[in-house]
């Protein structure tokens, strides 16, 4: 990824500012986001932070400082939001023409009675006030983290701002909220993702566009994520971290527990992590009897997964398909 902006056109200039934007930050799962951001400011790149909402689950104190101050996408009413859009057919009237363009022909893209072609308007209004924050701050190029409402956001928002954009998409974003995928990588400057696989099937959606879709993994700092040989111990110990939603398939991981337990093995099970599913997870391990073997520890600040990953002698994350 910084690579990537580091030959961005626009972006070579470390005197250029560049936006980064994703759904909330800092989130604390939201780490892939925020240590581009901290990498790019080490290069000495000029980084500029928004973020769709404030997080909900929030990172410490040092990490905020870290990414600093951040400007919120949704922090203004619709009628505030709606005066910006003014303001830029004022003082913008052709980049607000070809703007609108967009906008009309997405919708007739996405069907004019459709659910998110509202939403996609409510977005486009939004932007506008984004659009202004990237000219007040001088900034040239946007980068997007996930391809769904951060960027519709942020590509209306470079179009009305004269500027350029990039995505990093990852899976949600592609498979099921994956609306306007090949105009978003045509209008981008480039469209990252983070698999061989998803690059197959945004390049099956817009052949034509295949050079702009570039593959960069999730990376893991080897430095601070060590390999560690398997130790023997007494009480075998599972550990699962990951947000409490349905596509993380927790709740698979308690049943097999209880076929487990039914076995008389010896074991316990940590699962570190909060969502919406938090409470009816509980209940349910209370229910198949297994609270003296699963432990909730709740969330866990970032700099501490590295060595609570060393107390255990397996890590599991039963994923599912979900819809």
């Amino acid at each position: 990824m910084i690579s990537l902006i580091m030959t961005s056109t626009t972006a070579m200039n470390k005197h250029n500012k560049i936006l980064y934007l994703a759904p909330e930050i800092p989130a604390l799962s939201a780490t892939f986001v925020y240590n581009e951001i901290c990498k790019l400011r080490e290069l000495g790149y000029q980084v500029s932070v928004a973020s769709v909402h404030a997080p909900i689950a929030k990172v410490d104190q040092e990490t905020q400082q870290k990414v600093g101050e951040v400007w919120l996408v949704y922090q203004s009413n619709f009628a505030s939001n709606l005066l910006a859009l003014l303001a830029v057919l004022a003082t913008r009237p052709l980049h607000f023409v070809n703007s609108f363009a967009w906008l009309l022909k997405d919708i007739v893209s996405l069907g004019v009675f459709n659910r998110n072609a509202l939403g996609l308007v409510y977005r486009y209004v939004a932007a506008a006030k984004l659009a202004r924050h990237i000219g007040k701050h001088n900034i040239v190029h946007s980068h997007v983290h996930f391809a769904h409402v951060p960027t519709d956001i942020a590509m209306y928002a470079a179009c009305m701002s004269g500027t350029e954009f990039s995505v990093t998409s990852h899976a949600n974003d592609i498979f099921q909220r994956g609306w306007l995928l090949k105009e978003k990588i045509q209008r981008s400057k480039f469209f990252v993702t983070i698999s061989e696989f998803n690059k197959a099937y945004l390049s099956n959606l817009a052949p034509s566009l295949n050079n702009k879709i570039e593959v960069i993994y999730c990376g893991v700092d080897t430095s601070q994520f060590t390999f560690q040989a398997p130790q023997e111990k007494a009480l075998f110990t599972f550990g699962f971290l990951a947000r409490l939603v349905e596509k993380k398939g927790l709740e698979y991981l308690i049943r097999a527990s209880e076929k487990l337990k039914n076995e008389q093995h010896v074991f316990k099970i940590e699962i570190v992590g909060d969502g919406p599913l938090s409470e009816p997870l509980k209940a349910l391990t209370h229910q198949l009897g297994l609270q003296n073997h699963i432990s909730f520890l709740g969330q866990m600040p970032n700099k501490q997964v590295s060595s609570w990953l060393k107390t255990l002698n397996a890590f599991v994350l039963p994923s599912e398909v979900v819809g």
